[in-house]
């Protein structure tokens, strides 16, 4: 065994064995997930590609180790097999497992959306080689899919990746949509460069083309945020993408949690307010509503785009001091927040105020317009 492979599994029985006061549920599902790392590690590749969620790997009692567990198949032998669709982590929203979770993979509806499915040696695991879009659903109907698709294929023509058929897309929409009615929900849609030698060279295999559904608690109306001391680059390959490359959300986020915040914002190389990890950013200064343009490098978003169009508000670029210092209402715009009033923002306190409250009130009255499409 490969020293990084050794590390893996004594880092994962060492939570798995120090931890207590785990239900017997969740020791049998740690004992089998060391069970499967166990198997994916029998792979010729290093630790470094397994990608464990510290927050899935939890500590548990000592138990015995014999767990009823699958088979070392030729297909994990291959490299194939390791990684399901489905997330075990805690939603961040609810702080409870997800719920009517469903995947369809390249055609095909998983029987158990946590069952392997993806190559360890796909592009978008080992290198973020992906695009994605997250789209709402409302009483089982998809929220504004045309425009999400629109985007998902200017992203994958930005990153280089081969078009998709939209007929597919729609196909997979359909199909994890098409059993159980979920009232609240998420769809991700995922397209990666598919199987790669390991680098960042792409191969010649054909995308990978991923669609999931979850069920999703409804976010809080208000929020806190923080500025973040790194810069997003607006003048970079991925600016304005939505690609799967989200290791500097990640760590943002962690931060703002750590202060007790529920999201992180972000300046640009200019100084100028750009955009949250997953949100854009509006703003009201001497009354009058503000959000930044698309050369500020945040993303293109859906929902910002719709306030723009059914409420109205000027596009601006201007330092982030303006907002932090003079902003007498704040809103966060996404697929799933909608407006979401900011009423902390580092260590100044703000209100839900009337802007924020009058932009809420017009999307509820036109959200029903784009439900099916």
């Amino acid at each position: 065994m490969s020293v990084g492979r050794f590390a893996v599994l004594s880092l994962v029985r060492r939570h798995v064995m120090d931890a207590r006061a785990m239900t017997p549920r969740a020791i049998m599902d740690n004992v089998k997930t060391v069970a499967r790392l166990e198997r994916c590690v029998h792979l010729d590749i290093g630790s470094s590609v397994l990608g464990i969620d510290t927050e899935e790997v939890t500590g548990s009692n000592p138990v015995s180790s014999t767990i009823d567990t699958p088979p070392l198949t030729s297909e994990s032998r291959s490299g194939a097999a390791c990684f399901s669709a489905g997330p075990s982590a805690p939603d961040r929203m609810g702080g409870s497992r997800v719920r009517a979770m469903r995947a369809w993979i390249d055609g095909e509806l998983l029987e158990d959306p946590n069952a392997p499915a993806v190559s360890v040696f796909d592009h978008g695991l080992t290198v973020g080689d992906a695009v994605f879009e997250a789209i709402k659903v409302v009483d089982g109907q998809a929220f504004a899919l045309a425009r999400h698709l629109e985007r998902l294929h200017r992203s994958a023509a930005g990153l280089g990746l081969p078009a998709v058929d939209e007929g597919l897309l729609r196909e997979g929409v359909a199909a994890v949509l098409a059993a159980e009615q979920i009232g609240l929900g998420r769809i991700r849609i995922t397209v990666t460069g598919g199987p790669a030698p390991l680098g960042s060279g792409r191969g010649e295999s054909t995308p990978t083309v991923i669609v999931a559904v979850s069920e999703v608690p409804p976010f809080a109306q208000t929020t806190q945020v923080i500025t973040v001391p790194w810069p997003r680059n607006e003048r970079g390959a991925l600016a304005g993408l939505k690609t799967t490359s989200y290791a500097e959300n990640v760590v943002a986020l962690a931060r703002a949690h750590r202060s007790g915040a529920g999201e992180a914002v972000f300046a640009n190389t200019q100084g100028h307010l750009c955009e949250g990890t997953g949100t854009n950013v509006f703003y009201v200064v001497d009354g009058e509503l503000r959000t930044p343009t698309l050369a500020s490098g945040c993303l293109a978003g859906v929902t910002r785009a719709l306030i723009l169009e059914w409420y109205g508000a000027v596009e601006i670029d201007e330092p982030i001091e303006v907002v932090e210092q003079r902003a007498s209402e704040v809103f966060l715009a996404s697929t799933l927040r909608d407006a979401q009033a900011v009423v902390r923002w580092n260590e100044k306190d703000l209100p839900h105020g009337p802007v924020t409250r009058a932009v809420r009130e017009v999307w509820r009255s036109r959200e029903a317009e784009l439900l099916g499409d």
